[in-house]
C-alpha cells in the first residue's frame, strides 16, 4: 500500500512539476517572440507603358508590374480602373480586379486593352473635335499608380476648323474691300 501511495504521490508530483514546466516555457517563449512587420507581403504596382493619345477607335494597350518585395508569399486583389472624363464630368468607366499570388521577390507584368470604340458609344460626337482624359489606375491593397491619356473624338464635319478659318478669311477680305471703297 506505502508503494502505491508512494508512486501515486510521486507521479502527482510529476505532473504539478510538468504543468509548471509548461506554464514557465511557454511564459519564457511568449516573451522573446518578436514580431517583424517585415515579414510580410508588400505588393507594388507602376505602370511602365502606355500611349500619351489615342485616337476614337484606336485600342489603348496599358502594361503594368506587379512586384512582391516583402518577405513572405502573399496574395492581394488588384484592381484595375479606367474612366473617361470631359470637362471633369465622368462618361464612361470600367473596371476589373483579380487575385494575385507571388513569392517574395517575384513579379509580373501584365497588359490592359480598351477598346475606344466604347468610349466613343457613350459621348455625343459634336461638330468640334474633343479631347477626353481617361484615367487609368492599378491598386493593390499596399500601393497604387495612375496615368492619363488623351482620347480624341474627330467631329463629324471632317476639316470643319480649316473651312471656318477659310470663310473667315473670305469674310474679311470682302469687308476690307467694301470699306476700301468707301473711302476712295
Amino acid at each position: 500500500m506505502k508503494k502505491k501511495i508512494a508512486t501515486v504521490g510521486f507521479a502527482f508530483l510529476l505532473l504539478l512539476a510538468g504543468i509548471s514546466v509548461v506554464g514557465v516555457s511557454g511564459a519564457t517563449v511568449d516573451e522573446y517572440i518578436e514580431i517583424n512587420e517585415d515579414d510580410e507581403a508588400y505588393f507594388e504596382v507602376e505602370i511602365i507603358d502606355h500611349p500619351d493619345e489615342v485616337e476614337l477607335g484606336d485600342e489603348i494597350e496599358i502594361e503594368y508590374y506587379i512586384g512582391n518585395t516583402g518577405n513572405i508569399p502573399g496574395e492581394q486583389e488588384i484592381s484595375i480602373s479606367i474612366e473617361a472624363e470631359v470637362a471633369g464630368q465622368e462618361i464612361w468607366s470600367e473596371s476589373e480586379s483579380e487575385n494575385v499570388v507571388l513569392d517574395p521577390n517575384r513579379n509580373k507584368t501584365d497588359t490592359y486593352s480598351v477598346d475606344t470604340g466604347d468610349i466613343g458609344e457613350e459621348y455625343d460626337i459634336g461638330l468640334f473635335e474633343v479631347e477626353i482624359d481617361v484615367n487609368f489606375s492599378v491598386e493593390t491593397e499596399d500601393d497604387q499608380d495612375e496615368a492619363t491619356i488623351t482620347l480624341i473624338l474627330p467631329g463629324e464635319i471632317p476639316g470643319f476648323t480649316f473651312m471656318l478659318l477659310l470663310v473667315g478669311i473670305f469674310f474679311a477680305v470682302v469687308i476690307y474691300h467694301t470699306k476700301k471703297r468707301e473711302f476712295n
